[in-house]
């Protein structure tokens, strides 16, 4: 298994941008990567061509990952969404026959990744259930030969943020990821030259996991109506922890946000812009408190589905909309929603310069984890 300590620590930059698979085919040894992210509630699945001769060494200056890596994705990638993981058997064997299938399928014709190339991950939110993650290791290594490995919410947090984040904006983004399970995130601060050390903050509250602390508690009562004390008297003490010792998370004065409930937002908000295929979706502070209120009066796809578009744009937006409440049923729309809003008002979203849901990002930590992995192989 790779040395995390080394995975993350070891910089890597690859300027292949405007590069053709061709051209990238004759300057040297093409390998293909397979990559399956076992999250909370589903299993990711990508795959990509990397060129090992085109290793240089400032990560911390250079493109960001998605910059470097966008055109070499092999196929189209997908996710299959499972049972939440509590710990129960039923659901961690549905997510290993999940693993299982996606190593079959990356191996086939279809993608043609060598299995000695296919990276299992856990992410954060599973890996803050060590019962749950120990059955699910072993599943998954006797189903598929493949040694899963696991990452916390600080290496997430970070592994998202370099592959989104430009190399000149370090210094200025706070990065914010909500999950299924919990939230993370974190930012660059200087702390010489060159030096940079990533502060990052976690908490263990994610759009379902707030979903059913908030039926376990109060089973009938609408979401909305309970979800702001639930996040007060648990979570807000974690995060104010942080912050104490984490002073960038309030200062930075451009926030990127990445995660389900951000995609849905962004649809249900400004989904002219979704719409238009911007990878950068400028958002308002106010659009969670709008988002609540559509909530609150039982239509938050209704000015969506109303916003006149194109016919391609309109069958485009119906289709993710479609998606929005494949994956968020009624309660988690609303738990992620209320999430949103808490963290609007505790990190002060009103204050910042910009605020922008990168809509390329859905794959953005585990893109990441193979180019450190590639990284750390060929060095």
């Amino acid at each position: 298994m790779l040395d995390r300590r080394g995975f993350l620590g070891a910089g890597a930059a690859f300027s292949a941008l405007a590069l053709t698979d061709p051209a990238r085919a004759q300057m040297g040894n093409v390998e293909r990567y397979g990559m399956i992210e076992i999250g909370s509630s589903g299993v990711k699945v990508n795959a990509y061509r990397f060129v090992r001769e085109m290793i240089v060494e400032d990560e911390a200056t250079g493109p960001s990952g998605r910059e470097r890596f966008a055109p070499s994705r092999i196929g189209k990638g997908y996710t299959v969404n499972t049972s939440v993981i509590t710990g129960n058997d039923k659901d961690i064997e549905e997510t290993i026959q999940a693993a299982k299938t996606a190593v079959e399928r990356l191996i086939s014709a279809e993608f043609g990744v060598p299995k000695r190339n296919i990276a299992i991950v856990a992410s954060s939110g599973v890996a803050t259930l060590p019962a749950a993650l120990e059955k699910l290791g072993a599943g998954v290594q006797a189903n598929t030969g493949i040694t899963m490995d696991s990452i916390s919410p600080r290496e997430e947090a970070q592994l998202a943020f370099d592959w989104v984040v430009l190399g000149h904006r370090r210094q200025q983004v706070l990065m914010i990821d909500v999950g299924s399970g919990n939230t993370k995130g974190g930012y660059y601060e200087q702390v010489g030259t060159p030096q940079q050390r990533f502060r990052d903050f976690s908490v263990p509250l994610g759009t379902k996991s707030f979903a059913n602390a908030i039926r376990r508690s109060w089973p009938t009562d609408p979401v909305l109506a309970r979800a702001d004390s639930i996040f007060e008297s648990q979570y807000l003490p974690i995060l104010n922890e942080q912050l104490a010792s984490a002073p960038g998370l309030l200062n930075k004065p451009r926030v990127y946000f990445s995660g389900g409930i951000f995609w849905a937002t962004s649809l249900l908000v400004r989904p002219m812009q979704m719409a238009s295929k911007a990878n950068w979706v400028r958002l308002r502070a106010d659009d969670f408190d709008t988002l609540g209120k559509m909530i609150q009066d039982g239509d938050p796809y209704g000015f969506a589905r109303k916003t006149a578009l194109p016919v391609a744009q309109a069958d485009w937006l119906g289709s993710q909309l479609t998606a929005v409440a494949e994956t968020f049923n009624a309660d988690q729309l609303a738990a992620g929603n209320a999430l949103c809003r808490s963290m609007a008002r505790r990190l002060e979203f009103a204050g910042r310069s910009a605020l922008f849901f990168a809509s390329f990002a859905v794959d953005s930590w585990s893109s990441q984890y193979l180019v450190r992995k590639f990284r750390a192989e060929a060095a």
